[in-house]
């Protein structure tokens, strides 16, 4: 991908940020190309910690130009704070996260590469390729324990939010089953022209045409892609486990909006 921040931008006394956050198995890299594109579109500066030469260390607090920056792989919004002139949205990915467990078992288990693992990371599989996907999601201060911390700073940032704080909060399960109103919800802080080459309808139905297949999953051997379809903690964890994750992450799924299964009780 080539390398946006070739030139100088523009400074200006208020300038405008794109901040966007996701964990990891909720799309994140999906996330990197397609603001990549996005900024590319509105001419914004883009930085990431994704580009071949990483550009994240660049971003300031007093950064005096129009910006987008991400994938910032957690919910700590108080890490990356700018100045009172600086006006910025934050985007936050969110994924249920009984679903998010699920697909880290089999990612972290078996399906990425081991090329490159250091030693902490093969004992990481190994451990996780004798654990049943049961025993993985509920291993006291184990993985669920993990990622319901990591969780936690987005909760408490909803519930203290202002209203004049410019946020928005988007789900993997929209972006994977209604991609066209996803994109309506992620361009919107772009704030395209409304006519023209790069206006908001011709830059909308542009990536919808050129993401249409994104979210089939791939079929060979060790797909990164396994599956992307929502729910599959249904069909993959027993319903005691399944109860247990549901009283576990109360209030993370009440407070992002994702229901608990009503007809899975404890046995």
């Amino acid at each position: 991908m080539p390398f946006l921040n070739h030139r100088k931008y523009t400074p200006t006394p208020s300038p405008r940020g794109i901040v966007f956050h996701s964990l990891h198995k909720c799309a994140s890299m999906f996330l990197f190309n397609l603001f990549f594109r996005l900024s590319r579109e509105k001419q914004l500066a883009f930085y990431s910690p994704n580009l071949k030469q990483p550009t994240d260390s660049a971003i300031s607090p007093s950064i005096n130009h129009n910006f987008c920056y991400g994938p910032v792989r957690d919910f700590r919004v108080e890490r990356c704070h700018f100045e009172s002139n600086i006006s910025t949205h934050r985007i936050f990915q969110v994924r249920d996260p009984r679903d998010i467990l699920v697909s880290q078992y089999y990612s972290f288990g078996w399906n990425h590469t081991d090329q490159g693992f250091n030693k902490k990371e093969e004992a990481t599989r190994e451990k996780i390729r004798n654990q049943t996907i049961d025993e993985y999601v509920l291993e006291p201060l184990g993985a669920a324990h993990y990622l319901n911390m990591r969780f936690q700073p987005l909760i408490k940032f909803l519930n203290q939010q202002k209203d004049e704080t410019k946020f928005s909060v988007v789900t993997y399960e929209e972006m994977v089953t209604d991609f066209p109103g996803y994109l309506a919800k992620v361009i919107q802080p772009f704030e395209l022209n409304r006519y023209g080459f790069r206006s908001r309808s011709v830059v909308q139905a542009k990536y919808q045409f050129k993401y249409r297949n994104e979210f089939r999953p791939e079929q060979k051997h060790n797909a990164h892609k396994r599956n992307v379809m929502p729910g599959e903690h249904r069909d993959k964890l027993k319903p005691q486990t399944i109860a247990a994750l549901n009283d576990y992450f109360a209030e993370c799924l009440t407070r992002l909006g994702y229901e608990p299964d009503a007809k899975i009780k404890a046995a």
